[in-house]
């Protein structure tokens, strides 16, 4: 018989960070910095609301719907991320607190989850969900390196502000294939469009970025997992497809989309009873098979022109023994 629950509820969140220096950095040990400041920022939402619903629609479909405001809290970090407390100097944590708000977002998602067993041949069952979403965000805070280079090689005070509001829509798709009890496959595919809804102002240039693509973002993410088991071994194959990312505020720069594999084989060894140690596990594991060369994780920080990239890591080979008691 088909069922509705609705669920809803208020949360509330209230941070009080605070940061003294006893001993400043030398002058000059930190580029484009005075002095780290010192002074407390306090962020208080009292109504945070959440409502969504569940409707058991079958024995084996499930129908859901939520919608939920959220906050993010600055960063308190004094050495590094989006954090005020790692401004360049006093002025510039008095003007943040005085001007910057916190990001907020407001999200609607709506899916369906299903699973069968099934009797197609070797298909014996199948999992699977689908969700779309839409965030508004409001206040997204944005950190603008001071440097040529950004901060993540060059030390430098970040130049933090609101750039205004960000809509993100996408969709998500998974879903676990058996056959049998020997053998499952696992895929994943995620879509995510976000784009900035405003220009926002450095010094006294406006930086063109309404209807840019938040960098860092890629379109087009997949993974998959093949799995099988026999006796006492096991294997894992996986897949993961990463997308085309932009790298910098005004989409001038971007990476290309790349594809990773990684593998596990093991056998698990039971030991005679009795035994203080009763399974050992021994399992080989190749990360990269392929040896890929990619733009693993970006440090964005530009308006245009620069940004900096760290590497996927090369193919490595290692193995582990693991035991049971």
């Amino acid at each position: 018989m088909p069922t509705l629950t609705i669920q809803g509820g208020v949360k509330s969140t209230f941070q009080n960070a605070s940061q003294r220096v006893p001993t400043q950095p030398i002058p000059g040990s930190f580029t484009g910095s005075v002095a780290l400041p010192v002074g407390k920022i306090d962020t208080h939402k009292y109504f945070l609301p959440q409502l969504g619903a569940l409707w058991d629609a079958t024995d084996n479909e499930q129908v859901f719907v939520n919608v939920q405001k959220n906050i993010r809290q600055f960063q308190t970090s004094a050495a590094a991320g989006l954090s005020p407390f790692a401004l360049g100097s006093q002025a510039a944590f008095d003007l943040f607190k005085q001007d910057v708000e916190p990001e907020t977002s407001w999200t609607y998602e709506a899916g369906l989850r299903s699973h069968h067993s099934l009797n197609l041949g070797p298909l014996t069952g199948f999992d699977g969900q689908i969700s779309v979403y839409h965030v508004d965000f409001s206040d997204r805070l944005l950190g603008i390196s001071p440097n040529p280079v950004v901060t993540a090689v060059v030390s430098g005070a970040a130049i933090l502000q609101n750039v205004g509001a960000v809509k993100t829509d996408g969709f998500d798709v998974a879903g676990t294939f058996r056959f049998g009890s020997h053998f499952s496959f696992y895929d994943a595919l995620s879509y995510n469009n976000s784009r900035y809804e405003e220009n926002y102002i450095s010094g006294t240039s406006i930086v063109a970025t309404a209807g840019k693509k938040v960098p860092g973002s890629p379109d087009w993410l997949n993974k998959f997992t093949a799995s099988a088991n026999y006796d006492i071994f096991d294997a894992q194959l996986v897949g993961d497809y990463i997308g085309k990312r932009f790298a910098t505020y005004t989409n001038d720069l971007s990476v290309p989309s790349y594809f990773t594999l990684s593998g596990r084989i093991a056998a698990h060894v039971p030991l005679s009873e009795g035994e203080i140690v009763k399974t050992a596990t021994v399992s080989l594991n190749v990360t990269n098979i392929t040896n890929k060369r990619a733009a693993s994780t970006l440090s964005i920080g530009a308006a245009s022109g620069t940004f900096n990239q760290f590497p996927v890591a090369p193919r490595q080979v290692f193995g582990t023994i693991s035991v049971g008691f």
